[in-house]
């Protein structure tokens, strides 16, 4: 069974560096979605990413009247990097310009478009950051393994090291498992940190006992 951990954060530092988006519709001279945002000093030397929700169609995203980037389907979320696009200290000013999406189109494309623009916020993240976490569970002669992928991202024009501390933890909020892993990345570089959890058989997810790890 494959499945997906969000990491979580302490509450104070969700809300410094995370800012609301709320988009205005326009239908002049096409249809669009505007919004004015504006990026604290204490961004400084950060990344600036712009997460969509989802949109009634394809879009071509543009800020401060450059375009960053587009998407053939609103049908699903996106994330924008617009670190080089927007100045910090100042407000970026977005837009949103969407596609001419026919019904017979998205009947190909088999996705339903929500009927409006989805929640979306802009993130302010370091140069080197946790991208995502994904997790997969196998089962092996002696019981069961889940290996955790932490994906983490660097930024930077240079090369860069991090130390990533992780902690699992049981419904109870007990910790199951902990550490930490050092690592260099290179320019813009990638990379997938793993640990590998032994689950014991009784705190295994199923539709009677759906139970989950953070």
């Amino acid at each position: 069974a494959r499945g997906r951990l969000i990491p979580t954060f302490k509450r104070d530092t969700i809300d410094n560096y995370r800012r609301e988006v709320i988009w205005e519709e326009s239908v002049a001279p096409a249809r669009c979605y505007v919004a004015e945002v504006s990026l604290p000093f204490a961004w400084n030397n950060r990344q600036v990413l712009l997460r969509i929700g989802g949109a009634p169609s394809g879009y071509h995203l543009c800020v401060n009247g450059r375009e960053v980037g587009h998407v053939s389907t609103g049908a699903l979320p996106a994330e924008f990097n617009i670190t080089k696009f927007a100045q910090v200290g100042s407000v970026a000013r977005l837009e949103l310009r969407l596609m001419d999406s026919t019904a017979g189109v998205r009947r190909l494309e088999d996705f339903d478009h929500p009927q409006q623009l989805l929640s979306s916020e802009l993130v302010s993240q370091p140069t080197i950051r946790v991208r995502d976490v994904v997790a997969e569970t196998r089962k092996t002669e002696g019981g069961y393994l889940a290996e955790v992928g932490i994906v983490v991202k660097s930024d930077a024009l240079n090369e860069k090291s991090a130390r990533i501390r992780y902690e699992l933890l049981d419904t109870a909020g007990m910790v199951v498992k902990q550490g930490f892993s050092d690592l260099t990345l290179r320019m813009r570089g990638e990379d997938t940190l793993r640990f590998v959890y032994a689950v014991p058989e009784g705190m295994l997810w199923s539709p009677s006992s759906p139970l989950h790890y953070r």
